[in-house]
């Protein structure tokens, strides 16, 4: 190096060799790499020493020459390197040649560079932009959604006072039947009761799922005797049950302390639970229904023995309107909203509901409620 003093080249050499941000290469005259500095070893992933410096370039267009390449001395070429995450980079090489070989040195594509700053502050601006309308089009459907809700509540709570009538009047027709009024005439009365029956159902269901997306699942919390309260419950549905000669079996392991809960929701809750059990039961069968305590908490089971939930459909149990491949034993219909509502109720509670396939065959269903009383839950919203 003309000009420069043997300490200052020295420093200079050490500089290129292990700390500046540029490429060297040291080629011989087969076009070897011979030696390289710390920065290529570092992009590449690896020493190249020994490889043939083709071999550390990307030839998209599989025209590089090797001797061509080591003649243009008087101006920087593109290259393109592969590096060790295995993209190509830019750079812009120089060649020199030396008493024994060539001297390859290349520096960044600053223009290329400049390219990708720009590109990436496009892409964050257009992020930015989108999150925003995306954050607008959320505020727009939980509007739209809550109007939704409000009109199914209000369209299910007007129509169930004509549909009620529709029931009413029909039992009265039934009960008070004289006998000018045939069979077929009898039928078509039963099938009117039994549709509007559903159709009450039905929209007591709607009503309390809009009320519950609003943001209405009011919980009156209060300590309540937990196994005094299910055999209670099961006691009522025992009577339901008998017309298909199944037994409700109660199974209470553990004395419980008072358990904090809104009694007619988690009432509502088992109902769901238990008549679902009964439908899915062939007649003569049994119903479990069992509790105990965790260290934080009081689970209770409704077991069947019917033909279980087809695992396909397992995912999709406690969404809105969902039905299963297995069909009841006596045709029963289900709006298919019991196990969704019920679902909502449990974790208003702070509690869990799930599902898990019974040893021996058909179903269980159980839900956890928290036994802190201390746990502040009225007014809940629920997901």
């Amino acid at each position: 190096m003309n000009g420069i003093g043997g300490e200052a080249a020295a420093a200079l050499l050490q500089y290129l060799q292990e700390d500046a941000s540029i490429l060297v290469f040291i080629l011989n005259s087969d076009g070897i790499i011979l030696t390289s500095n710390a920065y290529a070893q570092k992009l590449l992933g690896l020493d190249p020493a020994g490889s043939p410096f083709t071999k550390v370039l990307v030839d998209f267009n599989h025209e590089l020459a090797l001797e061509a390449l080591l003649q243009t001395e008087q101006s920087a070429r593109l290259l393109n390197v592969t590096t060790a995450q295995g993209l190509p980079q830019t750079f812009y090489f120089s060649f020199r040649k030396l008493n024994s070989g060539t001297l390859a040195v290349a520096e960044s594509n600053s223009l290329e560079i400049e390219q990708l700053r720009q590109n990436m502050t496009l892409l964050n601006t257009e992020s930015a932009n989108l999150n925003r309308e995306l954050h607008k089009k959320n505020a727009e459907l939980q509007k739209l959604d809550e109007q939704k809700n409000q009109f199914v509540g209000i369209a299910a709570h007007d129509l169930r006072n004509p549909i009620g009538a529709i029931y009413s009047l029909t039992s009265f027709l039934l009960e008070h039947t004289d006998a000018e009024l045939n069979s077929e005439r009898q039928e078509i009365l039963g099938m009117i009761k039994v549709s509007s029956n559903f159709m009450l159902k039905l929209l007591d269901d709607l009503l309390t799922i809009a009320k519950i997306e609003l943001g209405k699942l009011n919980l009156a919390i209060q300590a309540t005797d937990f196994p005094e309260f299910v055999r209670r419950i099961v006691k009522i549905n025992q009577f339901l049950a008998d017309h298909k000669k199944i037994v409700l079996r109660l199974q209470d392991y553990d004395t419980l302390p008072p358990v904090p809960l809104d009694p007619l929701k988690i009432e509502q809750v088992l109902n769901n639970l238990i008549s679902n059990a009964v439908k899915f039961t062939p007649q003569g069968g049994i119903v479990d229904v069992t509790f105990s305590r965790n260290a934080d908490s009081v689970v209770c089971t409704v077991s069947d023995r019917g033909p279980g939930v087809p695992q396909e459909d397992i995912p999709n149990l406690f969404k809105a309107f969902a039905k299963i491949g297995v069909k009841t034993p006596e045709g029963e219909k289900s709006t298919g909203l019991g196990l969704s509502i019920a679902q909502k109720i449990v974790s208003g509670h702070g509690g869990t509901l799930w599902y898990e396939r019974r040893l021996g065959g058909g179903s269980s269903f159980c839900f956890s409620l928290p036994l802190d009383r201390g746990h502040k839950l009225v007014n809940r919203k629920t997901d």
